[in-house]
């Protein structure tokens, strides 16, 4: 049997599986950024309050106390802007650094009765913000609003 020397029919078949590939590729990589794009107009702002909202302190970290019961940060935040005393500001803003995506800016404000405290930056405009309220322990609303630039 000889070999045939007319090799168009399998040429052509390579050049268009090829073809299909890099097609397949091309759609797929268009797909995947119009996805992200969409996904980065997500309130970003609304996941992390959530999250930071849900997280307890033991109160010896925030107090000099030998008890070392956990506490919700925000009754924790709420008994700080009452006495002025405690470091669950600090202990928030530490929380906050570790929740908020790597190269964003955010600023937080806590309202408590008349009582008021900010951390991180506090002017700018905003990217995403969310305002919420949490009932803390003691009665009453803390208000939290977070801004992320």
């Amino acid at each position: 049997m000889a070999l045939r020397k007319d090799r168009r029919g399998v040429l052509s078949a390579m050049d268009a599986m090829a073809f299909l590939a890099i097609m397949i590729v091309v759609c797929a990589g268009f797909f995947a950024h119009g996805h992200l794009r969409e996904g980065a107009k997500e309130p970003l702002a609304k996941a992390v309050a959530e999250d930071f909202l849900s997280v307890e302190l033991l109160s010896s970290d925030v107090y000099p106390t030998e008890d070392s019961q956990a506490f919700p940060i925000a009754d924790l935040i709420a008994v700080n802007l009452v006495t002025g005393r405690g470091d669950a500001l600090d202990y928030a803003e530490t929380v906050l650094d570790g929740m908020v995506p790597r190269g964003t800016r955010y600023g937080a404000v806590f309202e408590y009765g008349s009582a008021r405290a900010a951390i991180g930056e506090t002017s700018g405009m905003p990217s995403s913000e969310y305002s919420c309220e949490k009932e803390v322990a003691g009665g009453g609303l803390l208000k939290v609003t977070l801004r992320l630039y």
